[in-house]
């Protein structure tokens, strides 16, 4: 019981809900602007890149929706989640949970008319239900980093920073799972074209995941509230060190960033897939350190705390 005071978000359901949800909306999301470019032009180049996209477009609402299983099941009775949707006051989790609702149904709207042969909709339709698809992927990848900096009661993650972080976490996990599809189905000589493109798609993300993160602990570590730095010290050379460091840090951003920048001389599927899980496994450890290290306001931190509300949480970063 002490674990869970100290640390109120350590939960495994929300960890997963985190992890999977934002993977599977940021991989979705990723192949989705791919789709939309290919629709509106004619190049060859950009064209061969859809056979590996079309993989984030089946698994993106696959992981969503079972991420939100966690989530159910962390409200603790199904009951919980129709109370959620169908309250007449708009919350932060209302809107995470209409979010979730609205972008399995276009996707999955969207798979079946991909798939049934001789159904032939207007352009103008199929754009504005991938718009709309891509517009609520969106909002799963800001949603978490949203609801977490929203929580002026544990300060560390009360950051613009951390929304910047765990979404470009998401789309960073979401290329990930789009190189693996490719890896798996290599044997497609298209796969072999669209892999190609992840280091130019994945450094970006995995830059701003390293300059966000950098920003968090700098801001927490030396101009944040007791609490937030007791945090940001925790995961810097604390009990939390070796799995920030080894696990989220070296393993989950700087190898593979490494890894990327050696596929520039030389062009090795395998390195990738290597670079993805690692990834992958570096998304799920920083989420862990992120929501182990969160601590809840103590007296300290009351005359230090700013006013309950967005607003402050922007004025403040």
């Amino acid at each position: 019981m002490a674990e869970l005071v100290q640390a109120p978000m350590l939960n495994a359901n929300i960890l997963f809900y985190l992890f999977f949800a934002g993977a599977g909306a940021g991989s979705y999301l990723l192949a989705s602007l791919v789709s939309l470019i290919v629709r509106f032009t004619r190049g060859e180049r950009i064209h061969g890149y859809l056979p590996l996209a079309s993989g984030g477009l089946i698994i993106g609402p696959a992981l969503v929706l079972f991420g939100a299983v966690f989530l159910v099941a962390d409200l603790g009775l199904p009951e919980r989640a129709w109370l959620i949707l169908l309250s007449p006051i708009p919350s932060i989790l209302n809107i995470g949970a209409w979010l979730i609702v609205a972008f399995i149904a276009l996707s999955a709207a969207l798979f079946a008319i991909r798939h049934l042969r001789g159904l032939h909709l207007p352009r103008a339709l199929l754009t504005t239900l991938d718009v709309l698809s891509s517009l609520a992927a969106s909002g799963i990848v800001l949603y978490t980093g949203v609801f977490l900096a929203g929580m002026p009661a544990l300060p560390f993650l009360h950051s613009l920073a951390l929304v910047v972080l765990l979404a470009a976490s998401a789309l960073s996990c979401g290329a990930a799972v789009i190189t693996l599809y490719g890896f798996f189905c290599f044997s497609h000589k298209a796969m072999s074209y669209g892999l190609t493109a992840a280091p130019f798609i994945d450094l970006p993300l995995l830059t701003a995941e390293l300059l966000s993160l950098a920003a968090l602990l700098a801001t927490s570590a030396f101009g944040g509230t007791p609490t937030a730095q007791a945090s940001a010290w925790m995961l810097l050379s604390g009990e939390l060190a070796v799995p920030f460091w080894l696990g989220a840090t070296v393993a989950g951003l700087v190898l593979p960033v490494i890894l990327d920048l050696s596929d520039f001389f030389g062009h090795r599927p395998r390195r990738l897939a290597v670079g993805a899980l690692l990834v992958l496994g570096g998304g799920l450890i920083l989420r862990y350190c992120l929501l182990a290290a969160a601590r809840p306001v103590d007296l300290l931190d009351v005359l230090q705390l700013p006013l309950l509300s967005y607003g402050s949480m922007i004025s403040g970063f």
